[in-house]
C-alpha cells in the first residue's frame, strides 16, 4: 500500500492478498467448499470494482485538463494507450522538442475526463520507463485558453 499526494494506491491489491491468504488457510484447515464460495465471491467482486467506478465517476464530473509530460524519446503511445484504458477523451496534442541534440520532449496533452481517472493515469505515466515528470492543470474554458493563452488555470498536482 503506498500513499502519496493525497492518493492511496494498491489496497486493493493488498486486501486481495489477505483474502487469497485467508482461502488457503481455509483449504488447509479442510474446508473446501467454503473456501470455493470466497474464492468466487472474491473474482465477482474484483470484476464490479472497474462497473461500480465507472458508475461513481459521473460524466457530469468531467473536466477539461491540460496534461504536460516531460519524457525521453516519444511517448505518445503510451499516454494514449493509459487514456483510452480510463476512457479519458482526447482533444489536442502538442510535441516540443527541448533541445536539438537531446532526445527530451515536452508532451502537452489537453483532455475531458473524471480528475479520479486522470490522477490514475498521472501515477501510472510517472511510472512508466521513459517518461520523468508529468503535471496536469484544469482548465475552466477551454476555448478561452486556446484563444488568449492566457485564462487561468488551477493547478492540480506539482
Amino acid at each position: 500500500i503506498i500513499q502519496s499526494r493525497g492518493s492511496v494506491t494498491g489496497l486493493t491489491t493488498a486486501a486481495t492478498m489477505w483474502v487469497v491468504a485467508a482461502i488457503g488457510y481455509t483449504i488447509g484447515i479442510g474446508h473446501i467448499v467454503v473456501a470455493f464460495l470466497f474464492s468466487l465471491t472474491t473474482l465477482l467482486v474484483l470484476r464490479m470494482i472497474n462497473p461500480i467506478n465507472k458508475i461513481i465517476e459521473r460524466e457530469t464530473e468531467h473536466k477539461t485538463f491540460h496534461l504536460e509530460v516531460l519524457a525521453f524519446g516519444d511517448c505518445m503511445a503510451s499516454v494514449k494507450n493509459f487514456l483510452s484504458i480510463e476512457n479519458i477523451e482526447l482533444i489536442k496534442t502538442q510535441t516540443e522538442q527541448l533541445q536539438p541534440d537531446s532526445n527530451k520532449t515536452v508532451l502537452n496533452v489537453y483532455l475531458k475526463g473524471h480528475p479520479k481517472c486522470l490522477e490514475r493515469v498521472s501515477l501510472e505515466l510517472m511510472n512508466a520507463v521513459k517518461i520523468k515528470e508529468v503535471h496536469y492543470y484544469e482548465i475552466y474554458d477551454i476555448q478561452q485558453y486556446f484563444d488568449e493563452k492566457t485564462s487561468p488555470i488551477k493547478i492540480v498536482n506539482e
